[in-house]
Formats: structure tokens, sequence, C-alpha cells
């Protein structure tokens, strides 16, 4: 059964996950966030935990070598990258990196809505941004990945943000 943070909304029957029984799976978790905690805790740790009978729902079977798409930007930062290659769960999550994942079968998760999630952050409201991401469903497709979507309610509350600044935050990305 689904147990812990933000799993403990749902019963194990409202979700429903299939893929032809080879597990690729692309775990698109919303929102991103200030931080992205629902990507951190209630994706890739838990699984690397070894636990996920007790976080994910009957049917879907990571793999431990799963693994998350991050930034590209951390990796250039000295020791934002030696924080992600310690926890060996992550990888730049650009169109070379995401194929080479997809090529082994690795099931892997993603926060589509990128920087500009994190832009149009604004504390007690769920914003989520998608309207341009379209490449990783079309990978998706060419790979036979299932796509499971996620949502972390809640993220947005945990952070402050200076909204008069989206505009500018929009304008740099």
């Amino acid at each position: 059964s689904l147990t812990g943070g933000a799993t403990s909304w749902f019963s194990d029957r409202a979700v429903e996950v299939s893929a032809a029984g080879r597990g690729h799976y692309m775990v698109c978790m919303h929102p991103h966030g200030i931080l992205p905690l629902g990507f951190s805790f209630n994706g890739a740790i838990r699984v690397k935990a070894r636990q996920p009978a007790n976080y994910l729902p009957s049917g879907l079977n990571l793999r431990e070598d799963c693994n998350g798409v991050q930034a590209p930007v951390l990796w250039r930062i000295p020791f934002m990258r030696a924080v992600l290659q310690l926890w060996d769960a992550c990888t730049p999550a650009t169109k070379q990196s995401m194929k080479r994942l997809m090529a082994r079968g690795v099931p892997f998760g993603i926060l589509p809505g990128g920087s500009e999630e994190v832009a149009v952050h604004e504390f007690g409201k769920e914003n989520v941004y998608i309207n341009s991401r379209r490449g990783f469903i079309k990978y998706a497709l060419e790979y036979g990945y299932a796509v499971v979507v996620c949502y972390t309610f809640g993220e947005n509350d945990q952070y402050r943000s200076a909204t008069f600044l989206r505009s500018v935050n929009l304008w740099l990305l």
C-alpha cells in the first residue's frame, strides 16, 4: 500500500500503471517548486532506499538502477555536481542523456516544468508549466516508455518567492 509523505493521500486503486510489463517508466513529477522536494523524497530517494513496496503502487516496479534527470546547469556547479554524483541517482536532463537512459531501458524521473516552473512558483498556489514541453513525450513514444504522472500536493507551500520578479525570471530563461 502507499504510505508516507504525499503518497498517503491516495489508495492503490487510484493509480493504474501499465507498460506492457517491461518496466519502462518515465515518472513525470509536478510541480517543480523552488527546490523539488516532491521529486527528491517521493521519487528517487525512496526507490533508491530499496523500499518500493512501502512507497509505490503495486504494478509500478522500478528497478534499483532507476535514475532521475536534473537541470544541466546543476552539473556545472562544483559542489552540486559532487552531491549529485554521490547520490548516484541522477544525470543531466539533456537530449543525449535521456536517450542513453531510454536505450538501456532505465526507469527515470523528470520534472517537465523545469526552470520555468520554478519561475512561476507562488506560495500557496498550484502553478505548473508545461506549455512548450513536448520532447519528453516524443522520446517516451519512440522508446516505448509509459508516462507516469505524479503530483506532490503542497509543494508550492514550502517556500515563499518574490512574485514581483516573475516576468524578469521568465525573461532570463
